[in-house]
């Protein structure tokens, strides 16, 4: 009778102990096996239990397939389709040689029984979509060194601006005192236009620089606040500080201002 290695009995093996300087030969070519081919069967299938249990799943398949072909037999073909499924992982193999066990002709109830409910789980885990890895969040492109750059540049280009608004309007008031020194119409004339000019000048760049200084600092702390982890800025009016830009008579001021 041939046994099925997934079943739960235990099988014991007699062996002899002698002591030798000579290296075993392998259990499968310890001996000829017989001619007989149900013998045979029994034989081959015995040395596939051995390579079995010593975890030469290669080696246990072929000698299990060799006692087949002396004696035909679902239980080698049950025991075939059990390595494949629970030792060597291969569910489509394993279920080709459950369902040839299943169908054998000496194929008992409850053999059948357990290679057809085999089968059909071994389907359902075929069938199952293979799992997704978890999405990863959207990671946050690295800042680079330009954006950082350009809130400076229009710092830098509001101050000197400022800077040389402040320094026409000093031209423009030395024009005004050589006015007031002017001894000829025509002079006077000719320093009120150019007066006028530098003043105008002087509070066009005070302006532009206001405003440009302004949108510079604020850019800044709004930069400092995204790099600090804020997914959100508040409006300038509600930080407590804002800068506003005044124009006064004869030029224009930055008033900076707020509640600390």
């Amino acid at each position: 009778m041939l046994r099925s290695i997934a079943s739960p009995s235990f099988m014991v093996l007699a062996t002899v102990a002698a002591f030798s300087l000579a290296v075993p030969a392998p259990a499968f070519a310890a001996e000829a096996p017989p001619t007989d081919p149900t013998a045979r069967a029994e034989w081959l299938s015995g040395q596939a239990e051995t390579a079995f249990s010593e975890r030469r799943f290669a080696d246990a398949i072929r000698l299990y397939l060799d006692a087949w072909e002396a004696a035909p037999a679902a239980s080698i073909l049950y025991n075939v389709a059990f390595i494949y499924d629970k030792r060597l992982n291969d569910p489509e193999l394993a279920i080709d040689y459950y369902e040839r066990a299943a169908g054998s002709a000496d194929a008992d109830v409850e053999l059948k029984a357990k290679a057809t409910a085999r089968v059909a789980q071994l389907r359902g885990d075929l069938a199952k979509p293979p799992d997704k890895p978890p999405e990863k969040p959207p990671e946050k492109p690295p800042t680079t060194g330009d954006s950082r750059v350009v809130p400076w540049l229009v710092t830098a280009s509001g101050g000197a601006l400022l800077v040389g608004g402040v320094i026409m309007g000093v031209v423009a008031k030395g024009t005004e005192g050589d006015f007031s020194e002017a001894n000829t119409a025509a002079e006077k004339r000719e320093l009120q236009s150019s007066g006028k000019t530098q003043a105008l000048v002087a509070d066009i760049l005070m302006g532009t620089g206001i405003v440009a200084l302004g949108a510079g600092i604020v850019w800044l702390i709004i930069d400092s606040g995204s790099d600090a982890g804020d997914s959100s800025v508040a409006p300038v009016s509600e930080t407590g500080f804002r800068f506003e830009p005044r124009f006064i008579p004869g030029g224009a001021a930055l008033v900076f201002g707020g509640n600390l």
